[in-house]
């Protein structure tokens, strides 16, 4: 995650938030050891913070601005009616007897 932000300054507080995730990971791991249950759900808060915000930078990042022509475009094929498989077998099978 912090290869995908380095570049952009946009996207520094996310540099930022993934190295302290790594640190909160690696210093739960050390003090994991010794502490309580109480301590227990820690690592999943983290893991979780971690995961959106890689979801999060992979949608800013691969993102791109979408034309106009495009929106026009799924718009026609959404509408456009096809055959259905099953219709098609259907011919197929009576014109084979």
């Amino acid at each position: 995650m912090r290869k995908l932000t380095k570049e952009k300054p946009d996207l520094m507080w996310a540099n930022n938030l993934a190295s302290m995730g790594q640190a909160s990971l690696v210093g739960y791991m050390a003090a994991g050891a010794f502490q309580n249950l109480a301590y227990f759900d820690h690592i999943y808060t983290v893991i979780a913070l971690s995961a959106i915000l890689l979801v999060y930078v992979q949608k800013q990042t691969t993102e791109e601005p979408v034309s106009r022509e495009f929106h026009d475009n799924m718009e026609k094929k959404r509408f456009t009616r096809h055959p259905s498989i099953a219709g098609r077998r259907a011919k197929s099978s009576s014109l084979s007897s």
